[in-house]
């Protein structure tokens, strides 16, 4: 099977993964993710749309946005904070903008394939259209950083890509939570 991160466009490596992160995750993530991030590191796709993560910089964070955070590894994030997390044999996605959960499926390669490829689901949950227009304002978002919505969505904002901010990845997700 060939690597279903390729489905995705990668653009550049944010951050090497280091030998220890990868011992500690081999058993927990699927194959694939494990020589996606010995090849590539932590990285960004479509442009910085999606970004993968070193779940040990999110323990902090999900701790705020999941019930029962223990056990959840968060294994990529969208340029709006938007994250995909294992939890127990399931994946799951955590949407900040409308904080919104959804349990996707037991394999994270049907997920990549089917929905983050899918044209449909880049505009309605990945925001990809706003998404292309703020880039070419701000630029792709760092490692650690996000786009806003300001104000955000969930508190009367709206979708308008000229009110994208780009901001602190853990303080906004952190606020963010707080607010709605």
């Amino acid at each position: 099977m060939s690597n279903p991160f390729d489905l995705l466009k990668f653009n550049a490596t944010l951050k090497n993964a280091s030998s220890d992160v990868i011992k500690q995750f081999e058993n927990i993530f699927p194959d694939f993710v494990i020589e996606e991030w010995k090849t590539r590191g932590f990285a960004n796709y479509m442009n910085g749309l999606l970004i993968t993560t070193n779940p040990n910089d999110y323990y902090d964070i999900i701790e705020d946005w999941v019930e029962e955070p223990q056990k959840c590894h968060v294994i990529m994030r969208t340029a709006f904070g938007s994250f995909y997390y294992l939890k127990g044999d399931t994946f799951y996605s955590k949407s900040v903008v409308h904080n919104l959960s959804s349990d996707l499926r037991k394999r994270f390669d049907l997920i990549i394939e089917f929905s983050l490829c899918n044209k449909g689901n880049q505009k309605n949950i990945l925001y990809k259209e706003i998404y292309d227009k703020a880039v070419k304002r701000l630029g792709a978002p760092k490692y650690d950083e996000v786009f806003a919505f300001v104000p955000a969505i969930a508190l009367g904002g709206n979708y308008n890509p000229d009110t994208i901010q780009k901001v602190q990845l853990k303080e906004h997700l952190s606020i963010l939570a707080q607010l709605i």
